[in-house]
């Protein structure tokens, strides 16, 4: 038996600090690695972003169906005429979609002021409630007219990815997506936000796809079960602009 005597409030004795010692170095050796496995086991993050206390002031066009998004002309491209239609998926503060706030404003121009969350090419505005208001749109200072909608069909097909919310995977989270965040997600969309299909190919590109029934309704309440699971969703697929919609017919 070891004839040392520890009291706390004494210094300690030369073998039991020297046992001490090691102990915490291998603890703090050992907490190390554990942090180092767990950031490979969950990989970098997402490349999104939510400019989270910054306010813009957004002008265009309110699109109702089949989901809430605001219609705004490009910026003008160095050295070429041509402008184009932009398309901005609207959401509400908290975990609630848009549709409420723009109800009455389909169809209209309008001008609010809401807060930017984007993530590989696509850009969505969390309305900061009580500024959306209608507006005379501005008349083209070259005599040109703003740009049209473009609307294009592109068939059936089939895709196979994850279900997120579209407001957090797009930035608001991060990550947004996986079984970390399911039950986050379905509350979101329980709320109203859109549902969107995220998919990915072998080369890592990302396609996001904004979730709709067969008739361009919401189907919020009849995929929560399926979120943040692999799935394989059919349907038609539509492009506006640079959004695009699947019209989901079957998903397993």
């Amino acid at each position: 038996m070891s004839d040392d005597f520890f009291v706390g409030y004494l210094p300690a004795p030369p073998a039991a600090a020297r046992r001490m010692r090691r102990v915490a170095a291998a603890l703090v050796m050992m907490a190390g690695v554990v942090a180092a496995v767990l950031a490979l086991a969950t990989g970098p993050f997402d490349r999104a972003l939510f400019e989270y206390g910054r306010e813009r002031e957004w002008k265009g066009t309110v699109e109702l169906a089949p989901v809430p998004v605001l219609i705004a002309q490009a910026e003008e491209a160095t050295g070429t005429p041509f402008r184009a239609a932009v398309r901005f998926p609207l959401v509400a503060t908290g975990k609630h979609g848009a549709g409420p706030l723009v109800a009455s404003f389909d169809g209209a121009a309008v001008r609010l002021r809401g807060t930017r969350i984007a993530r590989e090419g696509t850009t969505m505005i969390e309305v900061v409630p009580g500024t959306i208001e209608r507006d005379a749109p501005a008349l083209p200072e070259d005599g040109r007219p703003a740009p049209a909608s473009r609307v294009e069909d592109l068939g059936r097909s089939t895709f196979v990815g994850e279900i997120v919310d579209s407001k957090c995977f797009l930035g608001v989270m991060n990550p947004g997506r996986l079984e970390v965040h399911r039950a986050c997600a379905m509350r979101c969309i329980a709320g109203g936000i859109p549902p969107m299909l995220f998919a990915h190919d072998d080369a890592g590109r990302e396609a996001h796809l904004l979730l709709v029934d067969a008739e361009g309704g919401p189907l919020n309440d009849r995929i929560l079960d399926f979120v943040a699971r692999p799935i394989t969703i059919e349907g038609r697929l539509e492009r506006r602009d640079e959004l695009h919609y699947l019209y989901a017919e079957t998903w397993r």
